[in-house]
């Protein structure tokens, strides 16, 4: 009875162990894949790998949301996180259907569109910022800044999101208020 009982208790640590790995391997997965799990729209790897599959002529805009901390802050994380979705949703019509849309992180988001389509790009990001959000207690206005760092042919993500950020520092020294202020690698001599 002791043995049947002592490998019933083995085989329930072992079974326990088992799960925990499983759970741990489920966990790796999920973080392997390409949605950002807040937003549903695509995450950091996913925009990786579309760098990497699209070489060519294409701009880099990375966009900050100018405000987001003051919603946070005053209406709470869950109604952040609904602006959040929303603000996907909107960018994600305003870049079109030949643009790629990813959330970086926190408040920022990456677009990568075609070179020629970029200023049309960001006058829809424009437009899409304009309106108030609905946030369950009547519009929140958040301005959405936009800045951009085009990248033709550039080597790396990593140097173009370098510049775009560099970019976007500048026009956050500049310009506190938030409004959207187009730049460039290209137009500011900084290829990148």
């Amino acid at each position: 009875m002791n043995t049947a009982l002592m490998l019933a208790a083995l085989a329930a640590v072992l079974l326990a162990g088992l799960c925990l790995i499983l759970l741990r391997r489920i966990r790796a997965l999920e973080a392997m894949t390409g949605q950002d799990q807040l937003t549903g729209i695509a995450n950091r790897r996913a925009l990786e790998a579309r760098w990497a599959s699209k070489p060519g002529a294409r701009a880099l805009i990375l966009i900050d949301l100018v405000g987001f901390k003051a919603v946070n802050d005053t209406h709470g994380h869950i109604v952040g996180d609904a602006l959040l979705r929303q603000v996907a949703i909107r960018l994600s019509e305003a870049i079109g259907p030949s643009g790629f849309l990813a959330r970086w992180g926190g408040d920022e988001f990456v677009a990568l569109v075609p070179r020629q389509e970029a200023e049309a790009a960001l006058e829809r990001i424009r437009a899409a910022g304009l309106s108030g959000y609905d946030l369950g207690g009547g519009p929140v206005r958040v301005h959405v800044g936009a800045r951009t760092g085009l990248s033709p042919g550039a080597p790396s993500l990593e140097a173009a999101l370098l510049e775009a950020d560099r970019l976007l520092l500048d026009t956050r020294q500049g310009n506190r208020r938030g409004d959207i202020v187009e730049e460039s690698a290209e137009e500011s001599g900084h290829a990148g």
